[in-house]
């Protein structure tokens, strides 16, 4: 429990800084491109740490390395209301470095505590609180913004971390092994790089991802190009949230039994059918639709690809594993943030929302041609 209120909570602070963070850039003087270049720099170091921050999770300490990233969550929020675009960039640096070590050691307690034959229930659990997290969070950061400034919503995401930090510090940690028990440091660092098994998975899940940011980032952006009130947006993030939540309470215990591949494959038709209806939106209310079918295939395709992961992880290397996995994710929100953004400036909404469908469609292919997505995993194998 300890474990998902700390993922809970760190989500939350950072849901609320991605739904305030195009409106903030803009505000400051951004073009939509650059919102698409600060995104891009919280993903860089989110990227390249992640094979070290991988290798201390499994040569130094779990617990440690979740507990530094979890404070710098927390630390850095209160950075982000300094009122300078250079500023901005290098907090979102040092956020994403922060992050790359909160969701590296949390993906990994799962990969050590899941059972088996519940790995795709487990994922789905865990990946519940970032669902509960955007159900409740971009609407309160609406709320803040439009009573209190661009000041408050920042602070609040920063009291969430420390909050998360102070519980991370105060409760134990299961599954955390022995130092005897743990490869050296030396070796884990040597041993730092890419998981071979794990680099399917990641590739989903960067597949699935570089839709991310145009329902979770760019919606403000969206409303605002119509002459929307920002208030507006609760109609977008309350239902959409909801859509979450309830996606994921219901496909948690439905992954494992359907499968990997048909859990990828019905994923991946609900992105498509997202991204259709998205592109001929022009109110809010499509676009919550198009947002709810992408809340459904995120409730399959990413418990399902991290299920993956662990699937083929080995005990010294868990840490790795789920550090290799998690690329996709980061890699995909940089990448699709910043493209997105430049082909928003470029084309519109309609067309960039069009674009887009090249990730879901790669993964359908990809899916479709993989014997080793055939095959139902077991105990620590495929």
């Amino acid at each position: 429990m300890a474990l998902l209120a700390v993922t809970l909570l760190g989500f939350g602070g950072y849901a609320i800084i991605q739904t305030v963070l195009p409106l903030y850039a803009v505000h400051l003087g951004a073009s939509t491109t650059v919102v698409g270049v600060l995104i891009l720099a919280f993903s860089i170091p989110s990227v390249l740490l992640r094979p070290t921050i991988g290798a201390l999770v499994d040569g130094w300490s779990r617990r440690g390395v979740h507990l530094v990233g979890t404070a710098c969550l927390g630390l850095i929020g209160f950075f982000y209301v300094i009122p300078s675009l250079v500023t901005l960039l290098a907090v979102r640096v040092v956020h994403g470095a922060g992050w790359a070590a909160f969701n590296t050691a949390g993906g990994t307690a799962v990969a050590v505590l899941a059972p088996p034959p519940r790995r795709g229930e487990a994922s789905g659990i865990y990946n519940l609180m970032p669902g509960l997290a955007n159900m409740v969070m971009p609407a309160l950061s609406v709320v803040l913004l439009s009573t209190r400034g661009f000041a408050a919503t920042f602070i609040v995401a920063g009291m969430l971390g420390l909050v998360a930090a102070a519980t991370l510090r105060a409760t134990p940690f299961p599954g955390e092994r022995t130092p005897a028990s743990r490869p050296s440091l030396p070796e884990a660092r040597a041993a730092a790089g890419l998981e071979r098994h794990a680099i399917l998975p990641m590739g989903i899940e960067f597949l699935f991802t570089i839709t991310y940011t145009l329902f979770w980032v760019y919606p403000p952006v969206f409303a605002a190009s119509l002459g929307i009130p920002i208030e507006a947006m609760i109609g977008y993030y309350v239902p959409v949230g909801i859509a979450v939540v309830a996606s994921r309470l219901a496909m948690g215990r439905v992954i494992d039994r359907l499968g990997r591949r048909t859990a990828l494959l019905l994923g991946a038709a609900a992105v498509t059918a997202g991204l259709v209806v998205a592109s001929s939106a022009t109110t809010i209310v499509p676009l919550a639709i198009a947002g709810s079918l992408h809340a459904l295939a995120a409730s399959l395709i990413t418990p399902t690809a991290m299920a993956i992961a662990i699937d083929g992880s080995s005990v010294d290397r868990r840490g790795a594993s789920i550090a290799t996995y998690s690329l996709g994710f980061q890699l995909g929100v940089g990448v699709g943030g910043l493209s997105w953004g430049a082909a928003i400036d470029a084309v519109g909404f309609s067309w960039t929302y069009l674009l887009a469908l090249i990730g879901p469609l790669a993964i359908l292919t990809i899916v479709l041609r993989s014997t080793r997505l055939g095959r139902r995993p077991r105990a620590g194998t495929w």
